[in-house]
C-alpha cells in the first residue's frame, strides 16, 4: 500500500513557555494543559507521521518552522525477499562454521603463569602524580555558550559530542563540562551545540586544546512553534478542481 504524506499546522500557538515545562521522555509536560507536548524537532518525517497516526484525540507538539505546512513523507519499509533472507542466513552459518573450525585448531604455545608478588612495591614520583592529574584534566571538557555578540550567556543549550550519546546542558551562566572517556582518544573531537531560537553550532577541538575552556557563539535563527496540531492530507491534482 502506498504511503500517504501528511501536512501539519499549528493554528493557535501555545502561550506557555517551552523552557518552563517539565521535561519527560517524549517532550515536556505542560501544567497548564495537563498533558505532554511531544518534541518533534529531532524526529524524521517518517517518525512524526508514525506518532500522529498512532495517536487518538488531540495532539500537542513542538516543531521547527521547517517541519510545518509541508508534506511529511513517510518512508515505506524496505521489505527483503524470502530468498534474500535465506541467502544471508546461509552466509552467516557458513561464516560461523569457519570461525569454530579455526578456534579448534588454535593452541596456546606459551601459557603465562600468574603468581603472587606481594613484596614488590613501586614508588610513585611527584612528576608521575602531576602527569596523572594533567591527564585527568584533559578528560574533562569545559566551555561556555554565548550569543553571537558575546553579551548573553545561553543556559539550557544542549552540548553533544558528535557521533556519540554523550551530552550535557549548559547552566545558568551558559557553562558546561563533559567528562571524556578513554575510547574517545583521537586527534580531535567535534561538538554539536543546540539551543532554542538559535542556529546549531559546530566546533572541532584538537587533542592539545582539550584542557582549555572553549567558547561557542550561536546566531539567532531557528523558530519553534508549540501548540495543538492540525493534521490533513495534501490535495490530489483532481481535488483542486472542486
Amino acid at each position: 500500500m502506498k504511503a500517504v504524506p501528511l501536512i501539519v499546522k499549528v493554528d493557535t500557538p501555545c502561550s506557555e513557555n517551552w523552557q518552563n515545562m517539565l521535561p519527560n521522555e517524549k517532550g515536556s509536560y505542560c501544567s497548564h494543559c495537563s498533558k505532554t507536548v511531544i518534541d518533534f524537532t529531532k524526529l524524521s518525517d517518517a517518525e512524526i507521521v508514525k506518532i500522529i497516526q498512532a495517536k487518538s484525540g488531540h495532539l500537542c507538539g513542538r516543531l521547527s518552522d521547517g517541519q510545518l505546512e509541508r508534506p511529511l513523507l513517510p518512508i515505506e519499509s524496505n521489505r527483503k525477499s524470502h530468498f534474500y533472507r535465506l541467502f544471508t542466513g546461509l552466509l552467516f552459518i557458513n561464516a560461523s562454521s569457519q570461525v569454530l573450525a579455526n578456534s579448534n585448531s588454535f593452541q596456546i604455545k606459551n601459557p603465562i603463569e600468574v603468581g603472587r608478588n606481594n613484596d614488590s612495591t613501586k614508588s610513585v614520583t611527584p612528576s608521575e602524580v602531576m602527569s596523572v592529574m594533567d591527564s585527568t584534566k584533559k578528560r574533562v571538557l569545559r566551555g561556555v555558550v554565548m550569543s553571537a555578540d558575546g553579551k548573553t550567556a545561553l543556559p539550557n543549550a544542549i552540548v553533544t559530542i558528535a557521533n556519540t550519546k554523550l551530552k550535557t546542558t549548559t547552566d545558568d551562566k551558559g557553562e558546561f563540562s563533559l567528562k571524556l572517556p578513554k575510547r574517545l582518544d583521537s586527534d580531535s573531537i567535534s561538538l554539536l551545540i543546540e539551543r532554542d531560537g538559535f542556529s546549531d553550532g559546530n566546533i572541532r577541538i584538537s587533542r592539545s586544546n582539550l584542557s582549555l575552556k572553549q567558547s561557542v557563539y550561536l546566531l539567532h535563527s531557528k523558530v519553534y512553534t508549540v501548540g495543538r496540531l492540525s493534521v490533513y492530507k495534501p490535495k490530489r491534482w483532481w481535488q483542486f478542481w472542486k
